[in-house]
């Protein structure tokens, strides 16, 4: 019940920073490549 909701609520924002950290981790890597 409880448990549920928090797991919910920690694997969503979880997955969401993650997929915000790759991107930019990706564009990043990208920039500094094509500026150098």
């Amino acid at each position: 019940m409880t448990f549920g909701i928090l797991f919910g609520m920690v694997i969503v924002p979880a997955m969401i920073i993650l997929t915000g950290v790759v991107c930019y981790f990706i564009t990043g890597k990208k920039e500094e490549k094509e500026n150098y």
